[in-house]
């Protein structure tokens, strides 16, 4: 079954008071964005420019707050995420408050990263894209979505591409709404 990660009653708190301080009401519906993938694995991110676009469509469409989550790596394109987007910017935690934050969000989309397992583990909803990694290897636990790309070559574990559009240049910002859309639907 799925893994189990139990916050204390403090780090729940901490959460809760993290998006009070954002200035995020209690009865707001909250996206946690986390399409960064630290250095290793560049190809696992998605592009700032389709990030600002995913998180645009969330707010006219759906009238949800986005958070623009990820680590220290994460920082200098959130930066530029939350400038564009006007959306608050998640910041640095430890590992347990990152988690706690995410516990927080009504909704997780996120890179194949630790961030995912957190969602998985918190029984989150969550819209999960692949590029160079596998996404039969994941097991959401009928928590959400998987987004890919066709391509041939998906699933190649490179750390660079050899090709001009990698895997995740051909993953449309559509494909990733309809499946936040669909994942809100289908559970509850």
């Amino acid at each position: 079954g799925p893994y189990v990660f139990g916050l204390t009653p403090e780090e729940i708190e901490y959460g809760a008071r993290f998006l009070k301080d954002l200035g995020i009401g209690k009865k707001e519906k909250v996206v946690g964005i986390n399409t960064g993938a630290g250095e290793r694995w560049q190809l696992k991110a998605l592009s700032i420019e389709k990030t600002i676009e995913l998180v645009k469509l969330i707010e006219k469409k759906l009238g949800m707050v986005s958070i623009i989550m990820g680590g220290i790596r994460e920082a200098e394109r959130n930066k530029v995420i939350v400038k564009e987007t006007g959306m608050p910017n998640g910041g640095l935690h430890s590992l347990r408050n990152f988690a706690a934050v995410i516990n927080q969000t009504q909704l997780l989309v996120s890179s194949d990263s630790l961030a995912m397992h957190f969602g998985i583990a918190l029984g989150k909803k969550l819209v999960v894209f692949f590029g160079p990694t596998s996404p039969a290897e994941i097991e959401l636990y009928g928590l959400g979505a998987k987004v890919f790309s066709d391509l041939d070559c998906l699933v190649c574990y490179k750390k660079q591409c050899d090709f001009k559009l990698n895997c995740l240049d051909q993953l449309s910002v559509d494909q990733l709404f309809r499946a936040v859309k669909r994942t809100l639907c289908d559970f509850g």
